[in-house]
């Protein structure tokens, strides 16, 4: 039941993270570069930026699992 909850959320949480990454100014992203960081870490700071759109993400699947399984639960 986990993993189907765990499927059923994903193309949510995936659609709203994409919406947050895509939303970060395109020249944040050149200037992480120009100051000599790897990918891995242009990645990390990009993440932390969109940290509040992300921790909607989570939110939102936490949401959409807990109305799926709570009703079964009584």
């Amino acid at each position: 039941m986990i993993i189907a909850q765990s499927i059923i959320a994903t193309p949510l949480v995936m659609g709203v993270t994409v919406a947050a990454i895509q939303h970060l100014p395109k020249n944040l992203r050149y200037q992480i570069l120009a100051l000599g960081a790897t990918r891995l870490q242009m990645m990390w700071l990009l993440i932390r930026e969109a940290r509040l759109p992300l921790l909607a993400a989570v939110m939102a699947d936490l949401e959409a699992s807990f109305q799926k399984s709570v009703p079964q639960l009584w």
